[in-house]
């Protein structure tokens, strides 16, 4: 095909195949485009010689969704123009710049109420978590802190310190300990806390005197009692198995 006419023409065929790169696109058009693949969508646009088609500027006709009025987004590039396709074919609503705006003003008075409104009952919140804490710490001492409580017969010596350590969150540790140091030490032997942390203790120690691996008569002792009150955090570092005989020899010294 060496006529120049006929050369011509199949080039001005060809470029009437592509979107121009500032021609207008109306609604009917990307109703259409809508229905077709990205992939062809992405081929009708005539090339451009700017990355991602940068050159391209389109007016693009819209129907808002919330005003129901035809609006442009002008000079939308390819990105802006293939964003409102997927709209259509996800059927999501467009919006006029108007609307937009108005829809963002008022999300953010909501938020500012809200934010007011959280203000406003957060003294409220404060005081419910304090009650909450303190309800918490009283059924603490009442329960595992009583020395006339014993734990449910076939409650494995895992569960009871897992309770213990359950129960003993958002509570005063402070109070608690207070409680525990001005209790008669005998009460304290017998209470659930005290049982459930000294069984532990043997436990850990294969039921066996850390010192002389006597099997018989054996005990918990406190090897300091500068943190008595908190051996539900320190059982590991503070007390340890003893034997009877190996008991009386600490006590003896």
């Amino acid at each position: 095909m060496n006529d120049p006419k006929q050369i011509k023409a199949s080039i001005l065929e060809r470029e009437k195949r592509y979107i121009g790169l500032t021609e207008n696109i109306s609604r009917e058009l990307i109703i259409v485009l809508a229905q077709t693949t990205p992939k062809i969508v992405g081929g009708i646009f005539k090339k451009s010689s700017g990355k991602g088609g940068q050159f391209h500027k389109h007016d693009v006709e819209i129907i808002c969704s919330i005003c129901n009025k035809h609006s442009t987004i002008e000079k939308a590039t390819i990105a802006e123009v293939q964003l409102c396709i997927q709209n259509e074919r996800d059927q999501t609503p467009d919006m006029c710049t108007e609307c937009s705006i108005k829809i963002q003003k008022e999300y953010e008075t909501r938020m500012k109420l809200k934010e007011q409104q959280w203000e406003k009952e957060q003294p409220k919140r404060e005081q419910e978590h304090l009650l909450h804490i303190e309800k918490r710490t009283d059924d603490f001492i009442k329960i595992y802190l009583n020395p006339k409580m014993s734990w449910n017969k076939g409650t494995k010596q895992y569960h009871r310190l897992q309770e213990l350590y359950r129960s003993s969150v958002s509570t005063k540790q402070e109070q608690i300990t207070e409680y525990i140091k001005n209790m008669e030490y005998n009460d304290f032997l017998n209470t659930p806390y005290w049982i459930a942390i000294a069984m532990q203790v043997k436990y850990k120690a294969g039921f066996a005197c850390s010192l002389c691996n006597s099997l018989t008569g054996l005990a918990t002792h406190h090897k300091t009692y500068d943190r008595h009150g908190k051996e539900l955090s320190y059982w590991k570092e503070d007390l340890i198995c003893l034997c009877n005989v190996c008991h009386k020899k600490f006590h003896n010294k």
